[in-house]
């Protein structure tokens, strides 16, 4: 088997971290200054060779040949940024086009084995003998942008060839980084080929609508800072510790003013509320506090980002990062679909009884960019001499981010979500059928589950707040969560008697045999790591093993989820019991720690990576029926097809059709799929 590891080294006025890879490469001003190569052949590297860009353009004969030969593979570290730079600067000079069938990329085997994906701290994770240049590195960061004078005077022939040291050794690198780490094994691989050609898709965004959303933005960011101002005495909304002087000396204990702590406080829903203060919130307090919270938004950045990172056709590119989680799921990138706000339209329209309030009139409001129109359609009571009406101007533009991802003329986007789905996997896992089956079935699990625990008939109609603690306890208690937590996140109004009384009719009665998958299943994993040999442990078909530095959990669709240097722990428990654990080394950045593993986690990496096998098999059979999918989120597979009858009820049948494995285990498995122009949940 022959394969090249290959590095480039660019330099553009483009800002590759705010814009991404494609931008990046297409860019007018993105230029090559080197390519370093090293050929592997039957496991024997030659020396790694550091080309200019003046040998690309009179085609390097021996780049020329191996990039032709289809059974050469390609080898790169972040192999998305080497793929677009080959495409958008080494095809046009005449070279053939490469794509991610001809690629592997070091940093999906990193990810998928919970390593630093950074090539750096992967290299002192690995203990590789050949580590990154710091000094090469610092030189490249210098070299990849204009120097002070917006020139590009310092490409001296002295640091342009100490730059070519530099990409040779992160090749070295590479390299070493290949040979330790090893492959992906086949069905990863092909998960990561697919996620490849969905990334390099793109999602089409309408920038219309962004700029008009920007525009309404823009009309009432002045006059709130301006009202903030009145109210503070003068501070400015980006003055963190100003402000929170100011609100400790209305009399109001705050410890800072970060995001969670306003929702906290601000939220009648979220942990504490207004009330969990000895006195109510002054009314101006209060709405500082609302201000504060909506201009220091990251949701009205998502617009600026969403035009910066789009390329000439529109379409953002590598919007997700593969095995971005320990369990395989995605994690977001530039535009961070992953974390947009769920939206309020809904609900507003139920609570407001305003059938007009629709997505469609929602968009097309924001598109005049009146503000009354606005908000005679957002606002329960618009009051125009009343300024909170324009904190709900901006949660209306804030619940229609999504809508700005758009389907191209022609098009519809196909949305799918599995219903329900880590409920129902951990319940048949843990070989709790009946009540695997009652969910999926459309009985009224929650209601069952609130009479458990309130211990008297409860259903939907006339014990609504009783049916969402059982709904809360269906879905959220299933990963070990004890009474103090349930509380605190889902009934911080209740007693902790209560918060007792739903914990253990969850345990007890509701799912008995949730508990014990918990403990055994841990209890596997405890053997692994504290058997001196290298022996297989299992529960339930779940099986643990050491395998070099690591533990492997295997996984029912035979997919492993990697633990990073276990180390044996004993721990006391509530009881005063010293019982045996362990822990593994998670990975920050470039932070590394020693994480305590527990039964909740482990059943939570268990449940949440067998999901995240169903989806990629529902990924992979859409691209089997020639299907696009352009991307994923979470539980949801999203398509973007030419607009034609059946497509909704094509995909629910694609994602309903689950593996043998799946099937094996008596999974119980629904999806609700639905067309649309603009993308909605």
């Amino acid at each position: 088997m022959k394969y090249v590891v290959y590095d480039f080294e660019t330099a553009s006025r483009c800002d590759l971290l705010k814009r991404g890879a494609w931008v990046y490469a297409n860019d007018f001003s993105t230029f090559v200054i080197t390519l370093a190569i090293k050929v592997v052949e039957d496991g024997r590297p030659t020396r790694t060779r550091v080309l200019t860009e003046q040998d690309l353009v009179k085609k390097d004969p021996e780049l020329m040949t191996l990039a032709s030969d289809p059974s050469v593979m390609f080898c790169a570290h972040n192999a998305s940024f080497e793929q677009a730079m080959w495409q958008a600067h080494i095809v046009p000079l005449g070279y053939p086009e490469l794509g991610p069938e001809r690629h592997h990329d070091t940093m999906a085997v990193a990810a998928m084995k919970a390593l630093p994906m950074g090539l750096d701290a992967l290299g002192s994770a690995l203990e590789l003998p050949v580590r990154k240049d710091i000094e090469g590195h610092k030189l490249m960061m210098s070299l990849c942008r204009p120097d002070k004078h917006g020139g590009w005077a310092h490409h001296t022939p002295e640091n342009l060839k100490r730059l070519g040291q530099y990409c040779g050794t992160d090749v070295d690198t590479q390299y070493a980084a290949h040979t330790v780490l090893g492959g992906l094994g086949a069905s990863e691989r092909a998960s990561w080929v697919i996620d490849q050609k969905i990334n390099q898709r793109g999602i089409l965004i309408d920038h219309e609508f962004v700029h008009a959303c920007m525009n309404v933005l823009d009309q009432i960011r002045g006059p709130m800072t301006d009202w903030f101002a009145r109210l503070t005495g003068g501070l400015k909304p980006t003055q963190r510790e100003k402000i929170l002087d100011w609100v400790n000396a209305q009399g109001v204990p705050l410890a800072d003013v970060k995001k969670a702590t306003l929702d906290a406080i601000l939220d009648p829903d979220d942990e504490f509320d207004i009330g969990d203060f000895a006195d109510p919130l002054p009314t101006h307090v209060y709405t500082v506090l609302e201000l504060r919270r909506a201009l220091a938004s990251s949701s009205v950045a998502k617009l600026e980002r969403m035009l910066s990172c789009a390329g000439i056709d529109g379409r953002v590119r590598y919007t997700t990062q593969f095995h971005g989680a320990r369990t395989g799921r995605a994690a977001g990138r530039l535009i961070q679909i992953q974390n947009y706000p769920r939206g309020e339209l809904a609900a507003r329209a139920e609570d407001f009884k305003r059938p007009e309030l629709t997505a469609e009139n929602l968009t097309a409001a924001i598109m005049s960019r009146d503000l009354k129109a606005i908000a005679q359609l957002w606002c329960k009571h618009f009051d125009e001499s009343n300024p909170l009406w324009m904190l709900d101007i901006m949660s209306a533009v804030i619940s229609s981010l999504r809508q700005a991802i758009v389907s191209a003329p022609g098009k519809v986007l196909v949305g799918g979500d599995f219903s329900q789905v880590e409920a129902k996997l951990l319940l048949s896992t843990a070989g709790q059928h009946d009540k695997a089956q009652m969910l999926h079935s459309g009985i009224d699990a929650y209601a069952e589950m609130a009479s458990m625990a309130y211990m008297r008939p409860i259903n939907k109609k006339d014990n609504p707040f009783e049916r969402q603690v059982g709904k809360a306890a269906t879905l959220g208690a299933g990963y070990g969560l004890g009474a103090v937590g349930f509380r605190a996140r889902f009934i911080p109004k209740e007693s902790i008697q209560l918060a007792t009384q739903v914990i253990n009719a969850y345990r007890e009665q509701f799912a008995p045999m949730v508990p014990k998958f918990w403990y055994k299943l841990f209890e596997a994993s405890v053997q692994a790591v504290w058997c001196n040999e290298w022996r297989t442990y299992d529960h339930a078909g779940i099986e643990f093993r050491k395998e070099g530095d690591f533990l492997t959990m295997k996984l029912p669709s035979g997919r492993k989820i990697w633990y990073h240097r276990p180390r044996k722990e004993e721990v006391v428990d509530f009881k005063g019991v010293k019982r045996a654990s362990w822990s593994f080394l998670s990975y920050q950045g470039k932070k590394f720690r020693r994480h305590a593993a527990w039964h909740g986690q482990v059943t939570a990496d268990c449940i949440q990576g067998t999901a995240r096998d169903l989806l990629m098999h529902a990924v992979k059979s859409c691209e089997r029926e020639g299907l696009n999918t352009v991307f994923t989120v979470h539980d949801e597979i999203v398509l973007e097809e030419p607009e034609r009858d059946g497509l909704d009820v094509m995909l629910k049948q694609i994602m309903e059709d689950i593996a043998g494995w799946a099937r094996e285990r008596r999974y119980l498995i629904s999806a609700e799929t639905s067309t649309m122009l603009r993308y909605q949940k």
